[in-house]
Formats: C-alpha cells, sequence, structure tokens
C-alpha cells in the first residue's frame, strides 16, 4: 500500500507539470457546469426561437457526460504508462518490493476508483439523475470499468505518447453509444454492442426508461468489460516483457 501512496504522489505531480494532462483531468467537470449552466439558457433560446426544448435530450446528455467521465481517465493513465514505458520505469518496478504486477494493479485499481468517485460527483454538478442510490451504485461500478480498458488499449497498442494521442481519438468513437440508442432503430443498434460503452449506455437507460433488462445488460456489460480486460492486459504484458 506504501508503494501504491507513492505512485499517487507521483502521478499527481506529474499530472500537475502537464497541460494536456491538466486539460484531461479537468474535462468532465468543465462538461458538467456546461450542462448544468449553459444547457437552461440554450434551452430558454431555442424554445423562444424554434419550439425546440434541448431539456428532451437530458439523459443523452447525462450518458455523454458519464462516458466523457470514464474516457478521460482512461486516457489520462494511459499517457502516464506509456510515459513511464518511454522512460524505463517498468523495467525498475520488476526488481522492487512493488514488482511489476504491483504496478499493473495499481494502474488498474486507481483508474476504475477515480471514475467511480468522478462519476458520483459529476452527476449532481450537471443536475443529473433521479436514479435511486443502489442503482446509480451499480451503474457506476459498470462504467468504471471503461477506464483501465481505454488505459490498457492504449499501453497495448501504441508506441508512444503520439500514437497514443491518436488512438485516444479512435477510442473517443466510444462517445457515440448514447446516441446510438437515442436515435437509431433497435433492430439495427445491436450492431453497437462490440462497442463496450454502448452496454453502459443501454444499461443506464433501461434504469432511467425503467424499461426493464437494467440487470441484463448491467450483467452482460460487466462479462463484456472483463473479458476485454483479460486479452488487453495479456497483450499488454506481452509488450513490456
Amino acid at each position: 500500500m506504501k508503494q501504491w501512496i507513492t505512485l499517487a504522489v507521483r502521478d499527481l505531480a506529474h499530472i500537475v507539470r502537464d497541460p494536456l494532462l491538466m486539460l484531461v483531468t479537468a474535462a468532465p467537470l468543465l462538461l458538467a457546469l456546461l450542462i448544468r449552466f449553459a444547457v437552461p439558457w440554450i434551452d430558454r433560446t431555442l424554445l423562444a426561437g424554434f419550439s425546440f426544448s434541448v431539456a428532451d435530450y437530458e439523459l443523452l446528455l447525462l450518458g455523454f457526460l458519464l462516458l466523457t467521465s470514464a474516457l478521460m481517465l482512461g486516457v489520462l493513465t494511459g499517457f502516464l504508462i506509456l510515459d513511464e514505458r518511454d522512460e524505463g520505469v517498468l523495467t525498475q518496478f520488476a526488481v522492487t518490493p512493488l514488482t511489476r504486477t504491483g504496478y499493473v494493479l495499481y494502474r488498474l485499481a486507481a483508474p476504475v476508483l477515480f471514475s467511480s468517485l468522478l462519476s458520483l460527483f459529476v452527476l449532481p454538478v450537471a443536475g443529473g439523475s433521479q436514479l435511486p442510490l443502489w442503482q446509480l451504485v451499480w451503474f457506476v461500478g459498470l462504467l468504471s470499468l471503461e477506464s483501465p480498458l481505454i488505459a490498457l488499449a492504449m499501453a497495448a497498442y501504441a508506441a508512444n505518447k503520439v500514437e497514443g494521442l491518436a488512438l485516444a481519438k479512435v477510442l473517443s468513437l466510444f462517445l457515440l453509444a448514447p446516441a446510438v440508442i437515442y436515435f437509431v432503430p433497435s433492430a439495427w443498434q445491436y450492431a453497437a454492442a462490440l462497442l463496450p460503452s454502448y452496454w453502459v449506455a443501454k444499461a443506464f437507460f433501461a434504469a432511467a426508461w425503467a424499461s426493464g433488462g437494467y440487470w441484463i445488460w448491467l450483467a452482460g456489460g460487466v462479462l463484456y468489460h472483463l473479458l476485454l480486460l483479460r486479452w488487453l492486459l495479456r497483450k499488454f504484458m506481452q509488450k513490456v516483457e
């Protein structure tokens, strides 16, 4: 645990020194504030001029916000891993009491924890969903698995931070999942189930709409994320060994 605390302090110092990482960290909170304060003004303006209400898409915006929080923390963790790999830090950890396994466990556990806390924080800031707390906690547990998934994808397939940034842009397609569920007919939208974020968004909307199927999407999403995490972890370990 002491080694994990040391790593956490080191990560914080690294983030503060890097403007890109600072922006990635602040993005979910900035988006939550935008939804809370700018969207109502935009809604009033559109209603007055075009009889169109943004409020009809509140859940879509919240789904986008939650996935953005998980994505940004995943990207942040991915950049930290790439930096440490380039600096040879991973090799050094192999001969320390932390060990390489301890390092990997920290890198997977930290985004899960902070993604959960961030999600529970930004929802109220955005004036968010009225889901019961017990249901929200289960959903946030699934959502938090997105962050290590994205981090491992970057670490396993990007050779450096430049490639990592390009890959992060591709992974941002995960954010399309809520829009697919909202606007694509059911007969076609299931093709998007290959995106892990689809399961997250589907569970969120099923709970919010009380349309049934919440536990199916939740359980299926957890299983799908764990399988992808196992596969990506194996790819990453092969790359650093």
